[in-house]
């Protein structure tokens, strides 16, 4: 589902440490062929003789005890000590697609669509321009302009857009990811019911992480305080930080810089060819990156 691997080479920087632990692993479930009619054909894996599954409620339960103590991450500092930083997951936004049929999709007002009350910290965000990235999966290489996505072949593809929500509320007043989750299943029960098989893999959310705690408390360090921003879908994850200083997540040996570069650029490219431009967290987090 995701884009790590599950191998068990040896962890080797703190970078690596954190995107292992920021890595949902929901049980999954096995489908039978003879199961799979109601699926969508473009998305199934036919090569397989059963088709493996999980349900979304599942994936949340994967963050309910992070977001009431928080994803605990060892830090190894530059004078050789180590902390355990903690970090809030905060759902910062999320699109399902699904198989609905295009006359249904087309209508904007049949989206369930959430938005909390806007914030804006800094004013550079609206200066912020977008490329296409080369680090982008090549899947959607031809859905980078609108009129490719207004094909056909591309809304088998990619589905129609039956739900999204994106956060903008300033990160002192969001509430843990678990606890928001569960005030939009009060309203859209299917962000609970749905099977990652009835998920286009389009399908992607993004989650804010915020350092609210290191132990040993009387350690300090400018790069404790870096807040990660994190997308998922099912197939791969994407990485963006803020207030990232000094070398603790990019040691030069461990390849991280280049890891950094190449996930923040597959973030933009998956962005920009899905055509989402609201996406508040993203905005801030490119703007400030380097503060």
């Amino acid at each position: 589902m995701w884009w790590w691997s599950s191998s068990s080479t040896k962890v080797r920087s703190n970078l690596e440490r954190f995107l292992r632990g920021i890595t949902p692993k929901p049980p999954s479930s096995s489908m039978s062929k003879s199961c799979e009619n109601d699926l969508n054909s473009v998305w199934t894996q036919h090569s397989k003789d059963e088709t493996e599954y999980f349900r979304l409620s599942e994936l949340w339960d994967c963050f309910d005890e992070l977001s009431a103590y928080g994803l605990g991450s060892k830090v190894e500092l530059n004078n050789g000590e180590s902390v355990t930083q903690y970090y809030v997951p905060y759902l910062s936004a999320i699109q399902l697609y699904t198989s609905k049929s295009p006359a249904f999709s087309r209508n904007q007002s049949d989206v369930v669509d959430f938005e909390s009350e806007c914030w804006s910290d800094d004013s550079e965000i609206e200066k912020l321009s977008r490329s296409t990235s080369s680090g982008s999966s090549k899947i959607w290489d031809s859905v980078s302009d609108d009129s490719a996505c207004d094909t056909p072949s591309m809304r088998d593809k990619l589905g129609s857009i039956e739900f999204q929500y994106f956060e903008s509320t300033k990160p002192h007043l969001r509430v843990p990811l678990i606890t928001k989750v569960t005030e939009l299943a009060e309203k859209y029960p299917r962000v609970l019911t749905l099977r990652s098989v009835d998920l286009s893999p389009a399908s992607w959310m993004a989650i804010a992480w915020y350092p609210i705690y290191h132990i040993p408390s009387q350690k300090t360090d400018k790069d404790l305080s870096t807040c990660f921003l994190s997308y998922h879908t099912l197939s791969s994850a994407l990485q963006v930080t803020y207030k990232m200083q000094g070398g603790l997540w990019g040691k030069q040996e461990s390849g991280d810089q280049e890891r950094l570069v190449y996930l923040g650029r597959a973030a933009e490219s998956w962005l920009k060819q899905l055509n989402v431009h609201d996406h508040h967290d993203y905005s801030f987090f490119s703007v400030n990156k380097s503060l």
